[in-house]
């Protein structure tokens, strides 16, 4: 099978992200014609080029409005990769198998991630001297780890007086590339966090996660500068992005001024609804900071 362009930004997106759906790929491609774009996907699938979680989707959606078709990495796709592209994959690993056994335990949560990274893709193209660094390019960039938790940060916690390990897993990391009028680029690392409205604001647990051990975990790489010392920047920033309405964002930055405002910026931490971005786009004038102020992206 000869792959066009399009089959391989698709077999890249899946490998990307992980899992995907017709929707989502639509806009990968560009492509508003729904029956070729599910004709070639068939096709694609067929071939094993990209696999699909059969048994998680007949359960999950099963009483669904809308029957999601979902799209992973098939093994001819990972051979692809692998060979023609010199993409770094784990060893040994049955992508086809892998989807087989999709579990999907976050799955609403993972596709959220895709369509707020898309719509970033998406505005930054539209405006002049703006590129965004996608994570998988951040990393080999670094020389860090393009396989198992991708941009996991070193974090600790107190836990019963004592710091131990908790690592920290941003939901995506990428840089935002603007350029300046003196010529120079100014470069802003980011953190993504996707909140489904499922996470608790706070827990007695200081390893368990919630919107508390978030800020907490942030607060501490901030200090140590994991950021320099992983991707030589001097700051990031924490880009909570909330499907749900402002009220749960006052409740996060309420959260921020409780527990970490002594000890870090409130520019560190940013907060908008999906809602937001939707209307006005990631670089509308959507964000506040952990002080509640407006701010720019």
């Amino acid at each position: 099978m000869k792959l066009t362009e399009r089959d391989k930004r698709w077999i890249r997106a899946v490998y990307k992200f992980r899992v995907t759906t017709t929707d989502q790929m639509m806009v990968i491609c560009g492509d508003e014609s729904r029956s070729s774009v599910n004709a070639r996907l068939r096709r694609l699938w067929g071939e094993d080029y990209l696999a699909r979680p059969e048994e998680f989707m007949r359960k999950h959606y099963s009483h669904a409005e809308k029957r999601h078709t979902l799209h992973m990495l098939g093994q001819e796709g990972a051979n692809h990769l692998d060979k023609v592209e010199g993409v770094q994959l784990p060893q040994k690993k049955g992508w086809t198998a892998a989807a087989k056994n999709f579990k999907g335990q976050n799955v609403e949560h993972d596709l959220g991630v895709v369509d707020f990274v898309l719509a970033l893709e998406a505005d930054a193209a539209r405006m002049p001297g703006v590129e965004v660094v996608h994570q998988l390019e951040l990393l080999a960039r670094n020389n860090l780890p393009l396989i198992g938790k991708l941009g996991r940060l070193p974090t600790k916690a107190i836990r019963k007086g004592s710091l131990v390990d908790r690592a920290t897993d941003p939901d995506y990391t990428f840089e935002i590339h603007k350029q300046q009028d003196n010529g120079r680029t100014a470069k802003g690392l980011c953190f993504l966090e996707y909140d489904n409205d499922t996470e608790d604001f706070i827990k007695s647990d200081a390893l368990a996660s919630s919107i508390k051990q978030k800020h907490e975990a942030y607060t501490y790489a901030y200090q140590r500068k994991l950021h320099t010392k992983l991707y030589d920047r001097d700051n990031f920033r924490v880009l909570f992005v909330v499907n749900d309405t402002l009220a749960r964002v006052k409740k996060m930055q309420q959260v921020y001024k409780d527990t970490v405002a002594k000890r870090i910026a409130a520019g560190v931490f940013l907060y908008t609804t999906v809602e937001a971005v939707r209307l006005h786009g990631v670089f509308g004038d959507i964000w506040t900071n952990g002080a509640g102020e407006r701010v720019e992206l």
